[in-house]
């Protein structure tokens, strides 16, 4: 009996997660609530009533209301799938988007499906990291960096 409900177990987390998304509008623009993973739910849609507390998702359409517009500092990890660096950082960017709660919004955008985003900003190697404040960049960190100076880098611009 415990096996089957272990192996029933991620089929529940499954069917939870997608009963958990939710289509929402801004702007006249749709964005539907994606799960990421059981632990961290991202969002192509944000607003600043959404508390800055978990990892979003953004693409071309959503980076300037996601990002731009956002009354929050906002931490934006440009990544993409097939670049094994991203993928390594990446768990360590979800556990810091929990660890700075109320503090700090996490945004990931894939560049490559926000060329021009990561054009604009500079966005030369991956994975690069960059904080946004007002709407404007007051910090750049590239590569794949270890957690301690993430979270040094993060310090030093809430500061």
């Amino acid at each position: 009996m415990n096996k089957v409900l272990l192996l029933l177990f991620p089929l529940v987390l499954l069917f939870s997660a997608a009963a958990g998304a939710e289509e929402k509008t801004a702007s006249e623009k749709k964005y539907v609530a994606e799960v990421l993973d059981a632990t961290s739910p991202g969002f192509m849609y944000v607003n600043d009533e959404a508390a800055p507390d978990t990892l979003y998702v953004s693409d071309e359409q959503g980076f300037k209301a996601v990002v731009l517009d956002s009354k929050y500092p906002v931490f934006v990890f440009f990544w993409a799938p097939w670049n094994g660096s991203s993928r390594m950082v990446m768990p360590v960017i979800q556990s810091l988007a929990r660890k700075y709660k109320g503090r700090m919004k996490f945004v990931q955008v894939n560049a490559d499906e926000a060329p021009l985003s990561s054009e604009e900003y500079g966005i030369a190697q991956l994975p690069t990291m960059v904080v946004f404040k007002n709407g404007k960049v007051t910090g750049q960190l590239i590569g794949a960096v270890p957690e301690k100076a993430i979270t040094s880098f993060i310090n030093t611009q809430l500061r």
